[in-house]
């Protein structure tokens, strides 16, 4: 990655993003988060977030500070970057009834009954991120949360390109724990 620019790890929340910043850092990326959300019981290894991005709608200021570095950014917020610094992103797209099946279970609520209203919204957010990403030239990569789990070596390798990482797949591969994907589409 450039010295000049700012990965942005994007995706839905509950799409694997949290995964996505720790191959990140293991590429040699370093993250920009506080720490002030700990590892718990639905991301035992931690979120990787910095809490400024909740407020990107009202300012984007902070992410002249995160030039050369990756920041985890949920889709819904994409489009309130600050244009005028260079990124590259690494989107994670995950199964939309998966994303939300484990946000319901993150939240202690039943994952029967989601409504279809809701899956639809989700995914506009989703297009949304995409489509603000290409009418801005912001080069990006789709990695599928599935097929990290299913075939990692081609993903990592995708990522390993994308980022002009040094780092060796089986170096990458040592983030993913297939343990933690949990919340699975039987298909």
């Amino acid at each position: 990655m450039n010295s000049d620019e700012i990965l942005l790890i994007g995706g839905l929340p509950r799409s694997g993003t949290s995964l996505m910043m720790q191959i990140a850092a293991k590429a040699g990326i370093e993250n920009f988060t506080d720490g002030n959300r700990v590892a718990d019981i639905n991301n035992p290894n931690g979120y990787a977030e910095f809490d400024g991005v909740k407020g990107l709608m009202k300012s984007n200021v902070f992410l002249k500070n995160v030039v050369g570095k990756s920041i985890k950014v949920v889709s819904p917020l994409i489009p309130f970057i600050d244009k005028g610094l260079k990124y590259k992103c690494i989107i994670v797209d995950r199964n939309i009834s998966e994303v939300l099946r484990s946000q319901q279970v993150m939240l202690g609520k039943s994952v029967d009954g989601i409504p279809d209203a809701l899956m639809v919204a989700f995914q506009k957010q989703a297009d949304n991120a995409k489509q603000f990403l290409t009418n801005n030239n912001i080069p990006f990569i789709t990695i599928q949360h599935k097929e990290l789990f299913a075939n990692p070596i081609s993903q990592l390798a995708a990522i390993k390109e994308f980022t002009n990482s040094e780092v060796s797949i089986e170096e990458l591969s040592s983030c993913i724990d297939s343990k933690l994907y949990r919340q699975r589409n039987e298909e």
